[in-house]
């Protein structure tokens, strides 16, 4: 079972920095789970606005 919680970037690295202080084997794939999901979610956070911000630049030229 998948489950999808709700972070901040700020909050998200708080929690990564504190697994970092247990052993290695403890946690090395958690962190990296977490990394590799952040970035993705990162990644489409960019590209929406970036659509968003080109969209925005189309429709003020259509209106002068």
């Amino acid at each position: 079972m998948n489950l999808c919680i709700n972070l901040t970037l700020d909050e998200l690295n708080f929690i990564i920095g504190t697994l970092t202080e247990r052993p290695y084997k403890e946690v090395a794939e958690l962190i990296s789970k977490l990394q590799i999901q952040g970035e993705q979610q990162l990644a489409e956070i960019r590209r929406s606005e970036s659509v968003a911000k080109s969209n925005k630049t189309t429709d003020e030229g259509k209106t002068k």
